[in-house]
């Protein structure tokens, strides 16, 4: 992969941490969910799809196996070092793949292009989610389908830190309220909102969108012992590799930090809060090393669908 940025990592070393390498998003979606969500958009019409910020193509493959067998998918993302690795990926998927350089701000193609246009986990990152939203429009045919797949990152992480138990009286509020202010400050930087997946459908209406549709994802990744399903050893990877880089939900320490600060955070309570947020994913990930982590791996994942005005 070509070593350029991403969030302060290379593409290498962000491909790792964020579980592009592998199967492990695959895992986000049960396959009956796809084919349902596929009946109910009609998605076997579709025969021109763009994925924005594909990444390594996870999603748009996932997409690609309910839709017909010579779908065109289209993928393009601003680290030009992921494209190698979906271009690979996608030698054995159905459909027809295409990977390009490009960001979702500029998307370089005419209007009207595509059947259907989507993305997953990418809006959270945006400076300006309306923005890309109003390029993925631009791009959409008259009548065809936009499809958003984005998570509230504020409540994701809380399923853990509960099923570890054992938490003082005020620690999961302080965490809470630790990422709550991360969160903004973020935000406040322009490296993306964290909760967009709670606003895509109020946006997608500000735009004119109709026929506008919004489902929340199925799937759980169990983690009992043994761990010895497909999806509990993937996702038990992926937690031993998080709690080994000694970051927290938003990253190293000091990205952190300067959210933290961003969002209005108080720098002198900063680092036994910073602290407990590392110690809840290694302890986590402990558990699972120890085989005596118990919890249902719920998190929340939105799927939101509309259709630009024919």
């Amino acid at each position: 992969m070509t070593q350029e940025k991403n969030l302060g990592w290379s593409a290498a070393e962000y491909s790792e941490l964020v579980g592009f390498d592998g199967d492990w998003r695959d895992t986000w979606w049960h396959q009956d969910y796809l084919e349902l969500v596929a009946r109910r958009l009609d998605l076997a019409s579709v025969g021109t799809v763009l994925d924005v910020g594909c990444g390594v193509g996870h999603w748009g493959q996932r997409l690609a196996t309910v839709m017909s067998a010579d779908v065109e998918v289209i993928g393009v993302d601003h680290e030009a070092g992921f494209l190698d690795a979906a271009r690979a990926r996608a030698e054995t998927r159905p459909g027809r793949h295409t990977y390009l350089h490009a960001t979702g701000e500029t998307l370089p193609f005419e209007d009207g292009r595509f059947d259907l246009v989507t993305c997953q986990t990418v809006l959270i990152h945006v400076a300006d989610a309306r923005a890309v939203l109003r390029e993925m429009l631009r791009v959409t045919r008259p009548g065809g389908l936009v499809l958003l797949s984005e998570p509230n990152n504020l409540v994701d992480p809380v399923s853990n830190r509960i099923a570890l138990g054992g938490l003082e009286d005020g620690e999961l509020a302080r965490l809470f309220a630790f990422e709550a202010t991360c969160i903004r400050g973020r935000a406040a930087l322009g490296e993306g909102d964290a909760v967009v997946g709670e606003r895509m459908g109020g946006y997608l209406h500000e735009l004119g969108c109709v026929d506008l549709r919004t489902w929340t994802n199925d799937t759980c990744a169990p983690m009992y012992p043994p761990y010895d399903s497909p999806v509990a050893r993937l996702h038990a990877d992926a937690m031993q590799r998080w709690a080994s880089q000694g970051v927290g939900s938003f990253g190293p320490r000091e990205r952190t930090l300067a959210m933290y600060r961003a969002g209005g955070g108080d720098e002198d309570r900063f680092e036994p809060l910073w602290q407990a947020a590392v110690k809840s994913l290694a302890d986590v990930a402990a558990g699972i090393a120890a085989g005596r982590f118990r919890g249902p791996g719920g998190f929340m994942m939105y799927l939101v669908a509309g259709r630009k005005p024919g």
